[in-house]
């Protein structure tokens, strides 16, 4: 029987305790200094056009380093896409397949299906005969085996691009939400500035840059760790 590659397919986990303990500490530390230090409308103008600024850098950062993920993903599917329809091309797929099949039309979402579809009615047929007594051959288990790894690996790997994908929306929508606050905060420094609305606002922008500093670091140190365990 074909052995399945173990790869590590887990979802970063942004809502952890140190993201939470690093926003809470935000909050607390500038509701103390609120006692101390007087925000007036300078400071929030230069505070929210630095933020502003910052998270659209973060955002660029994030979001090529997204890209590159991705695509370093789609260069592997596309190896692997590529190398097994070329091992079903030669003589490994006409005992799956039959003699008319074309697998250079094969659909890139379509060859796990059609691979696992080929490879269950085939491992069925080679049971069967085991059940019966009759010989099958081990060239033909091993083509099976062979088939089944390849298969398996590919399917790994496109969890692995549709994981890396959903990873980066919330970080990048949390980077989107700050830049958003902190530029539309923007005109209306000078009228924020002593009263409760504009603590709260500050409150809650330096709470968002510290979560949206969280999610990126939790996000590429998930992406660098998609890799295959130990076997």
């Amino acid at each position: 029987m074909g052995k399945k590659a173990n790869f590590e397919i887990t979802k970063p986990r942004y809502f952890s305790f140190w993201s939470i303990f690093f926003v809470l500490l935000v909050v607390v530390l500038f509701t103390v200094l609120r006692k101390f230090v007087c925000f007036h409308g300078d400071m929030l103008f230069w505070f929210f056009a630095s933020t502003s600024q910052s998270m659209a850098a973060l955002f660029a950062v994030g979001g090529v380093f997204a890209v590159f993920k991705f695509q370093a993903q789609e260069a592997k599917l596309r190896n692997l896409y590529d190398v097994f329809k070329e091992w079903c091309s030669i003589d490994k797929g006409s005992p799956f397949f039959g003699e008319d099949y074309r697998p250079d039309l094969w659909k890139d979402d379509q060859i796990v299906s059609i691979g696992r579809k080929a490879v269950e009615k085939r491992q069925k047929e080679i049971d069967d005969a085991k059940k019966e007594g009759r010989d099958v051959g081990r060239g033909l288990e091993k083509t099976v085996d062979s088939m089944k790894n390849r298969i398996n690996e590919i399917e790994d790997h496109e969890k692995k691009r549709n994981v890396a994908l959903k990873s980066v929306k919330l970080p990048m929508l949390v980077i989107l939400i700050t830049f958003m606050i902190s530029i539309g905060s923007l005109p209306f420094t000078s009228y924020i500035s002593e009263s409760l609305l504009g603590l709260i606002i500050l409150i809650l922008t330096m709470a968002l840059i510290t979560y949206s500093m969280c999610c990126v670091f939790t996000f590429i140190r998930f992406s660098l760790s998609l890799k295959k365990k130990p076997s």
